[in-house]
């Protein structure tokens, strides 16, 4: 009978963390891992989309509503997660996010989501991190918003952390660094 050990978060290191989160996210979201050009703790880019429709009866040509909802995830890695840097990336995710949002009657919601792999973190960072938020409503809500999620992964220890949008991401990423 074979025996199976849970592995704790801190037995990986940050190049585990990016495989294990890169294989996770590949099943629902088009995956694009960085290439060294310049934007350095930038690992990956993560695209998910999703589209709802509501016809009347099977087969109908007619809609009674449409609507799509999009993901944009940033993967960052780097050592030691400082505040320049943490300060530099998400407002980078969130200027690339903003920039690929088109708001229409039937745009319903944008996460632009900020992931950090690293392997440690002060406690002023963490609660940077925490106090990250941006909201943003288009039209009045009639055409969607646009939430900031952020989360970080610490690879010294059980610590993963995130903003108050982003609490549905501990839950996950839980899940994925443990076997």
């Amino acid at each position: 009978m074979a025996m199976f050990t849970k592995k704790k978060l801190g037995e990986f290191n940050t190049d585990e963390l990016l495989s294990r989160l890169l294989r996770s996210y590949s099943v629902y979201y088009d995956v694009t891992p960085e290439e060294k050009t310049g934007r350095e703790p930038l690992a990956a880019t993560c695209e998910f989309r999703l589209r709802q429709e509501k016809s009347p009866f099977p087969m109908s040509n007619r809609m009674l509503y449409s609507y799509d909802s999009f993901e944009y995830a940033y993967v960052f890695k780097t050592d030691v997660l400082d505040m320049e840097t943490l300060d530099r990336c998400v407002d980078m995710a969130c200027e690339e996010g903003l920039s690929r949002i088109n708001p229409s009657k039937e745009h319903r919601c944008t996460f632009v989501t900020a992931i950090f792999l690293c392997d440690s973190a002060s406690p002023e960072v963490r609660k940077a991190l925490r106090r990250k938020s941006m909201h943003k409503d288009f039209n009045f809500s009639l055409h969607g918003w646009m939430d900031l999620q952020t989360a970080l992964v610490e690879s010294d220890g059980m610590k993963i952390t995130t903003n108050s949008a982003g609490r549905v991401n501990a839950k996950n990423l839980r899940s994925i660094y443990s076997i």
